[in-house]
């Protein structure tokens, strides 16, 4: 398997979630568009029908009415 693999290289270690775990992982803060995507997704410069869908997803997010950014 892929995640396998890839925590055996001494990489940062990789989880798979699903997309509704993700949207829990968020909690509180609201999603920025485009929201929770495919990462490949967060190149505005690039066409729609030029984008392909990769595995891994993530999104950016804030509290809202603050402009600080958030302690972790």
């Amino acid at each position: 398997m892929v995640v396998e693999y890839w925590n055996g290289q001494g990489s940062a270690p990789m989880t798979l979630c699903s997309r509704v775990d993700l949207v829990r992982l968020f909690g509180r803060v609201e999603l920025l568009e485009p929201g929770n995507v495919s990462c490949s997704r967060w190149r505005p410069e690039v066409a729609d029908e030029e984008i392909v869908d990769c595995a891994h997803f993530g999104g950016v997010a804030g509290i809202r009415g603050t402009t600080t950014p958030m302690d972790p």
